[in-house]
């Protein structure tokens, strides 16, 4: 603006018929605001003006010159707020919009009654068969003899061999272990297959005269016999929202008047929650609820009942099966003291 202002004072019509010779560009000289002093430092402060009138300063105004008043800050600033932070300010005011938090998903203990329930409960059963597996695995790989034998075959290939043939031979060593535990325990994926709709419509034989499996076969199956005086398996199920996380099967014998639980399970990740307690509890109150029942038990059959390797590889499985006699055993004896004190 200040360079506009500058120029507009000059007389255009002598610029025109002016012929620029040196003298007459001297002469042109006093036509010039600013310009008007001697000839020898007539340029240098005619440029000392343009500068001067040019000149933005980094203070609030302008600096006053002969051809540019002096300003104010609230001429040469816009002071209106900017758009973008109207916005954002706008956005950042206007509060959020929170939605309703859904409900969590209810726990429920009910006795399947459609096919898909009794399905999710039949697999249930034979996941945790097949898982039966591991826990046989590591009794093998962690038993004292099967640490020694290896320490050993390790230590002699130690002894007679060199360092890099060492390597690659413990290597084998070890992956043939592996390869070997896992034929033995490969009976349990065989079991796991054998729970299905014919299992679950046999009948369990009687406490007496069964006792655990114990069979070295890779499919060793389990003779169950068959009886007309048993009434129809009751499947108990809990379910988080719609997915089945625990099954329970029990079948009533009406000739020795008690009850047998034939599986009794609940997915692995809820397990020593407390699920597997309520389950049965529910099972056995539905059970003992009914005519002439006086008694639950164990089937010596029941699913989980199958034993691969020899009997003192079976350490962990028999301890799991005294923990769960233990907790049907409290069970009904909370039941009876509840009847007592009911009568």
């Amino acid at each position: 603006m200040a360079a506009k202002m500058l120029i507009r004072p000059l007389d255009f019509d002598v610029l025109k018929g002016a012929e620029w010779d040196l003298e007459k560009a001297w002469g042109l000289g006093s036509k010039i605001p600013g310009y008007r002093c001697s000839a020898n430092n007539g340029l240098p402060a005619f440029l000392s003006t343009l500068r001067t009138n040019i000149h933005l300063s980094t203070t609030d105004s302008l600096p006053s010159s002969p051809m540019v008043p002096p300003t104010t800050h609230s001429l040469l600033l816009n002071t209106k707020p900017s758009l973008l932070s109207i916005t954002t300010d706008h956005q950042m005011s206007t509060p959020a919009t929170t939605t309703d938090a859904e409900p969590l998903p209810t726990l429920t203990t009910h006795t399947a009654s459609t096919s898909a329930e009794k399905t999710a409960a039949l697999k249930l059963i034979a996941d945790s068969v097949a898982q039966q597996r591991q826990t046989a695995a590591k009794s093998i790989l962690f038993h004292q003899y099967a640490l020694a034998a290896l320490v050993l075959v390790l230590a002699l290939q130690a002894y007679w061999l060199s360092p890099i043939a060492l390597m690659t031979s413990a290597g084998g060593t070890i992956m043939i272990e592996l390869v070997a535990v896992r034929y033995l325990t490969r009976g349990y994926i065989f079991a796991a297959e054998t729970i299905n709709w014919n299992w679950l419509l046999e009948s369990p034989p009687s406490a007496a005269g069964h006792s655990r499996s114990n069979s070295n076969s890779s499919n060793s199956g389990h003779k169950r016999g068959r009886s007309n005086t048993t009434e129809e398996p009751l499947i108990v199920v809990t379910k988080w929202a719609d997915e089945v996380i625990g099954a329970l099967v029990m079948r009533v014998s009406k000739r020795e008047r008690k009850a047998y639980v034939r599986a009794w399970t609940v997915l692995r990740r809820y397990r020593g929650k407390g699920v597997g307690r309520s389950l049965l509890e529910e099972g056995v109150a539905r059970v003992m609820g009914k005519a002439g029942v006086k008694g639950v038990d164990f089937d010596e059959d029941h699913a989980n009942s199958i034993r691969i390797l020899p009997p003192f590889l079976n350490t962990a499985f028999d301890t799991q099966e005294d923990r769960a006699r233990d907790v049907l055993d409290e069970i009904l004896t909370a039941q009876k003291s509840s009847h007592r004190r009911g009568s």
